[in-house]
Parts: C-alpha cells; sequence; structure tokens
C-alpha cells in the first residue's frame, strides 16, 4: 500500500470510530425509533419548522402567526434562526421533520466530539490520546441529561470547535484561521444557549490569556499577530451573529422584558453524579440540570498529570472558574452584580458542566498521555494510582451515605477495577516487568474501549432524558396527530378572515394549565391558529400580560375572544377595555356597541391585515389580536390613506385603533426592525475575518520574496 494511501487511512481511522461510537450509542435515534424528550419535540422543533417554512436567511419572515396568537419573528430565540446548517438543510429542500431534526441533534454529538479530536492533535497529543479525549466529550452528560434543549447542545458541540480556531498554532500562523474563528463563534452565538455562550466567554478569555503569557515570554511580535487576530475573530463573530441579536438588541425596553430568576446553584451533593446516576431521587433540581458525570478514565488520568505544566495549569484553571461560577456566584448578590453577564447564567450545572468538563479532559488526557508514553516511574505510577483510587472511593462512600443503593455501584467498581488495572500494567511496562511491545498498542486500546463502555452502560441505564422511544402512538400523544398529517393541511392560497383558534381548556384556569403544550404544534405544522404554544415567551412583556389578564378577573371571557374566528370587539365605554361577557355567535363579524357598524373582512396575513369598515360615530375598536410594538394602522378613504398611527394595547395587550365616521378601508402592517444594519455587520464581520488572513498571506509572500 503506498505511503500516502496509508497515511489517509491512519488519520481518517480516529473520525471512523467516533462515527462508529456515535452510531452504537444513538442507533435507535438514526433508525427512527427514538427521539429527544420535552422541550425538543416542543417550541424547539415547532419554531424550527415554522420559521424556516414561512421563510429563510435571505428572506426571513417578520411576523409567527400561528402559536401564542402571533409574535415577532426575531422573538424566536430558540428557533434555530439564521444557523447555518439549519439554513443549509432547507436551501436543500428537507422538511425539518423530527426525525431530520433528531439526526441533526445527534451528529452535533459526533461534531463535539471530532472538534475535541481535532483540538487534541494541535495540542501536541497523540492520535489515541486525542481519540480518549473525544470519546470522553462524547459521553460528557451534556449530550444526555439535556438532550431535550437543543441550544445547549449546539452550544456544547461547538466549544472545542472555538479553543481549537484560538490556538495561537493556527490563528496566529493559518491565513484562513481567522475565518474560520470568526464563522466558529457567530454559530455558537447564534445557536447557543446565553448561559453557555456566558460560559464559553470566560473559557475563551481564559484560553487566549494562557497563550498570551506564554507568548510573552517566548515572542513579543507573535504576541501582538495573535492578540490582533483573536480581536478580529471576536469582532468579526460577533458581527455575523447580529441578524439574530440585533434586532432584539434594537427592541430592548419596547415589548421586551425579563424577570429576574435566581439562579440554581451547583450543590455539594451534584459531585456525587461524577460516579453515580443522576436519575436518582435524592438529588435536587429537574432531572436535566443536576448530572456532572463523564468517563470515570478523565478523572482517574488526573493522578498522573504533572501540575507545572502550562496546559495542565489552563485545565486546572478551567476547572476552578466551573466550580467557583457554579458554586459561589450564584450565592453571593454582590458577585452576579459585579461579574459581567453572571445573571444570564440561570442554570450553573448546564451553563458551566462543559468548561468543568473540558478542564477535566485537558488534565486527564494529559496524564494518561504521561503514562501511556512511559514518562513516570512505577512509584510515581503506583502512588498515583491509590491515590485517584482513595478519591473514588471517598465519593461513593459519600453516594452510599447520601442514599444511593448499594446495587447502583456495580458499574463504578468494575471501572475502577479495570483502570486500576490498566495502571499498574502500565507501571509494570515502564519498570520493564513487562516486556512485549504489543502493550504500546493494547494499552490505549483497553482505555478506548473501557471508556467507550464505561459511557454507553451508564446512559443505557438512564434512557428517559435521551432514548424515549419514538412511535406513532407516542407521536399521537405528543401532537394530538401526525407530523406529516398536520402539513398536509396547509393552506393554499391567501385568507380573507382567520379561523378559529385551537385552544386546551374549557375555561381560563384549564387553559393556563395547558398553555405549554406540546399539542399546540400543530398550528405551526399546519399553518393553523392558535391561542398558546410550546414557545419560550419570557422576553415579551405582551404576551406576558395577555397570559396574565386570562389569569384574572374576565378571564374566561377574554380566552374565549382569543379564541374565535377573527373579529372586533366595538367598545361601548373607550375608558374600559377589557372584554365583556360574549353573548352573540362564535362567527360573528362583530360585538360589542356595533350598531350603526359594519365589517368586510378583505385580507389575513402573517403581518398585514385589511378591513372595510362603515360606521355613523367615531368607534374603537378592539381586535382579538395580540399587540406588539410595530403594528401600525392606517384609514384609506377612496381617493386618500391617512398616514400611519401606531396601534395601541388594550389593558390585556389585544390591538385597538379608533376609526372615525365614515366609509374605510383600515389596513393595519407590522413593521420589524430593518434587517439592514445585520447585513452590514455580517458583510463587515466576514471582511475583517478575511481581510487580516489576506494580509497574513501577503506578508508571508513578502517575507518568501524578499
Amino acid at each position: 500500500m503506498p505511503n500516502r494511501i496509508r497515511r489517509v487511512l491512519t488519520g481518517f481511522f480516529p473520525l471512523l470510530v467516533l462515527g462508529i461510537i456515535n452510531f452504537a450509542t444513538f442507533a435507535r435515534h438514526y433508525r427512527g425509533k427514538s427521539t429527544f424528550p420535552w422541550d425538543f419535540l416542543g417550541g424547539y422543533h415547532a419554531q424550527a419548522f415554522g420559521w424556516f417554512d414561512a421563510g429563510s436567511v435571505f428572506a426571513p419572515p417578520s411576523w409567527l402567526p400561528w402559536s401564542d396568537m402571533g409574535f415577532p419573528a426575531f422573538l424566536a430565540i430558540q428557533s434555530g434562526a439564521w444557523y447555518l446548517p439549519l439554513a443549509l438543510l432547507d436551501a436543500a429542500g428537507v422538511t425539518y421533520s423530527i426525525h431530520v431534526a433528531t439526526m441533526v441533534q445527534v451528529l452535533h454529538v459526533l461534531l463535539g466530539a471530532v472538534g475535541m479530536y481535532c483540538l487534541g492533535r494541535v495540542l501536541g497529543w497523540g492520535k489515541l490520546v486525542a481519540l480518549f479525549a473525544a470519546v470522553i466529550y462524547h459521553y460528557g452528560a451534556t449530550f444526555y441529561s439535556n438532550q431535550q434543549h437543543v441550544d445547549i447542545i449546539r452550544a456544547v458541540a461547538w466549544l472545542p470547535w472555538l479553543m481549537l480556531s484560538l490556538h495561537p498554532s493556527l490563528l496566529g500562523r493559518k491565513a484562513w484561521a481567522p475565518l474560520l474563528s470568526a464563522v466558529v463563534l457567530s454559530q455558537l452565538l447564534i445557536s447557543g444557549y446565553p448561559g453557555n455562550i456566558i460560559s464559553s466567554a470566560y473559557a475563551c478569555v481564559l484560553w487566549v490569556l494562557s497563550f498570551q503569557l506564554a507568548l510573552a515570554v517566548q515572542n513579543r511580535d507573535e504576541l501582538k499577530n495573535y492578540t490582533l487576530k483573536v480581536a478580529v475573530a471576536v469582532i468579526g463573530g460577533t458581527l455575523m451573529s447580529m441578524p439574530k441579536w440585533l434586532p432584539v438588541a434594537m427592541f430592548s425596553g419596547s415589548g421586551l422584558g425579563m424577570d429576574p430568576v435566581a439562579p440554581t446553584p451547583i450543590m455539594a451533593h451534584h459531585l456525587l453524579t461524577l460516579v453515580m446516576p443522576y436519575q436518582f431521587d435524592g438529588l435536587s433540581n429537574d432531572l436535566t440540570m443536576r448530572a456532572l458525570w463523564m468517563p470515570a478514565a478523565a478523572l482517574w488520568g488526573i493522578a498522573f498529570a504533572r501540575m507545572r505544566d502550562r496546559l495542565v495549569l489552563t485545565g486546572l484553571g478551567f476547572i476552578t472558574l466551573a466550580l467557583v461560577m457554579g458554586f459561589v456566584v450564584p450565592r453571593s448578590e454582590l458577585l452576579q452584580q459585579v461579574l459581567p453577564g453572571a445573571r444570564m447564567s440561570r442554570f450553573p450545572v448546564s451553563d458551566w458542566r462543559p468548561v468543568l468538563h473540558l478542564g477535566i479532559i485537558l488534565v486527564g488526557a494529559s496524564g494518561w498521555k504521561r503514562l501511556l508514553e512511559q514518562q513516570l516511574s512505577l512509584l510515581r505510577t503506583v502512588v498515583g494510582a491509590f491515590s485517584v483510587l482513595a478519591a473514588f472511593g471517598f465519593l461513593v462512600i459519600a453516594a452510599i451515605r447520601f442514599g444511593y443503593p448499594a446495587q447502583m455501584l456495580t458499574r463504578v467498581l468494575a471501572v475502577l477495577f479495570v483502570l486500576m488495572a490498566l495502571s499498574m500494567i502500565a507501571g509494570l511496562f515502564q519498570h520493564g516487568a513487562i516486556a512485549s511491545r504489543r502493550w504500546t498498542m493494547l494499552l490505549p486500546a483497553l482505555l478506548l474501549i473501557t471508556t467507550a463502555l464505561d459511557g454507553y452502560s451508564y446512559y443505557r441505564s438512564q434512557p428517559s432524558t435521551w432514548r424515549p422511544a419514538w412511535t406513532k402512538a407516542a407521536e399521537l400523544d405528543s401532537f394530538g396527530g401526525e407530523f406529516d398529517g398536520f402539513v398536509a393541511q396547509q393552506r393554499e392560497g391567501a385568507l380573507k378572515r382567520r379561523p378559529a383558534r385551537y385552544q386546551l381548556g374549557e375555561n381560563a384556569a384549564e387553559v393556563l394549565l395547558h398553555k405549554n403544550n406540546s399539542r399546540y404544534n400543530r398550528c405551526w405544522y399546519a399553518h393553523s391558529y392558535c391561542t398558546f404554544g410550546y414557545n419560550n415567551l419570557r422576553l415579551s412583556e405582551p404576551h406576558r400580560k395577555f397570559s396574565d389578564a386570562v389569569g384574572g378577573e374576565g378571564g374566561d371571557q377574554l380566552a374565549r375572544f382569543a379564541a374565535r374566528p377573527q373579529q372586533l370587539l366595538i367598545l361601548s365605554d373607550p375608558s374600559d377595555d377589557r372584554i365583556p361577557a360574549l353573548d352573540v355567535s362564535d362567527d360573528a363579524s362583530l360585538v360589542g356597541e356595533s350598531r350603526g357598524v359594519t365589517v368586510s373582512f378583505l385580507s389575513y396575513g402573517s403581518d398585514a391585515v385589511d378591513y372595510r369598515i362603515s360606521t355613523q360615530r367615531e368607534i374603537r375598536v378592539v381586535e382579538n389580536e395580540i399587540w406588539w410594538p410595530g403594528w401600525a394602522v392606517s384609514l384609506c378613504a377612496e381617493h386618500d390613506c391617512r398616514a400611519e398611527i401606531p396601534v395601541v394595547s388594550t389593558s390585556q395587550a389585544l390591538r385597538s385603533w379608533q376609526v372615525p365616521p365614515g366609509n374605510w378601508t383600515v389596513k393595519l402592517r407590522y413593521h420589524p426592525p430593518s434587517l439592514l444594519p445585520a447585513y452590514l455587520c455580517v458583510l463587515i464581520g466576514l471582511l475583517m475575518a478575511i481581510g487580516v488572513g489576506f494580509v497574513r498571506l501577503r506578508s508571508k509572500d513578502a517575507k518568501a520574496n524578499a
């Protein structure tokens, strides 16, 4: 076999191994037999389908009318809008079904593992050690306990790629590296959960600082070049994420708000999940927000690390950062006020766990590298192995005292026995007691197999957060119908009048109880209309106001009015805009004080609604539609139109406007924030990243020709 082909196959082999591990772990997901639960089947899927079904990155939707009575498209911050992988699927004409969404999620786990492998290679680890680190990352708790949270998974998948792209050997020396770094950062910012974005930012600051300190001693010119490239990559990547975040920033304080939520800190007993199952009733927090587990081999390797090594110190810095931000900061009001972004970390376990795991991998893999490369004496190996065994023993005893049953210890003890045996064999090999050279390949192979089996068996015993069955019965239970069936119900052509909204519950109390039900997904799929939905609209003040009003006095009337087909209420007393008791047909065009008033429904679109209204007196009209800043109304007579004026909100967050006597064509339009500034930001970010790389390329050419 030619050497070139052999090198290609050798280089491809670790990626093949990761692919096999990923497929073996998620085989049922690939075959469409399993998916991910709860939020994954709720707003995460519905919003992603709806956003790309209504538009694209080049023709984005402005208003999403189907769920929660409609809301601005830029508020769908967990929809995956502007995310490159979803945009490519949309461009290819792939329908974002549950199975496609599941495949995308599974491939993000593989993306994170491959990123960890590439990072390990850049850090100077051999193929087997880098592959070991990748398998550890593949079986980190985030990818299993948090699988319902799409944005958390995506942020963690991109994190090692971001670290890789910020490494001086790439960023400081490769012309294409600034563009890679900017693109990776933009994708993390677009797809990631805010808390994970904050933790990634802190980790990257520590990461970059470690390299700057090293370069300050070694080469000041390289330090300046590297710092410039980092600045350009960060600014460029941030600018490239502006299509998602700039509209939100532009509306800050106008329709947007966020109730402060106290963070739930990492508790001491959460550390028990480093070795024990997280699916245990004695643990605090939601089932998806308590796990810190990763394969035991990562922690075991810490015992063999050289603590003065720069990479090990960086890893220890990550561990310290994660523990301080997870344990200490959430308990200190002062630190939350002082540290930038600290208040955005609402779930410290899931926010800081990736940084903790990355730190443990850096230290643990460095330790295994020393052990497998025979850099340790037999005494150092024995002392290290028994020390880490004692640490595991402490955790196991603490877990038993906490209430874990003894039968949960079988897997832990078996893995510890194998790791101890591998450590002793490595030590004896170094000492010369074992002379066979086959152990140089067999030991890493056994370590990889042990790590993979440890991860596989740990999560297979806890399937509820990542491996529920996906059957026709499960689909019917989740959505009240089949995805394909709902999509087939989409209407063709324009509407003149909006039909009734789907609403779960017979009264206001029941409606609010079921307002986050995944059965509302049907409205996204079928292009029908719902009063509520499985959406995270905590940022929307009007929707919060409407929900509070449904739960307050007169809530039954308000919920009934909102669910009716498109209808106008003519207020008898303009000073009282609450919805009164409705004693006319649901299909009536007008309710309230409608004498002398007639209405015709001309058109109903996502961001444009037209009426024809005749009235003998000035009236105040309330639509059974949600109000949001950006909606405006203009009144057109036979030959001219009056200037647009903003639609006002009622006390219950419905749209309202005045009509003087006469015959009018009433035109309502939603005007979203312009995306032109965001597109300009993307262009500037791209030019910055490409430009600094081009300068680097020209500089190299000039030196070569000198």
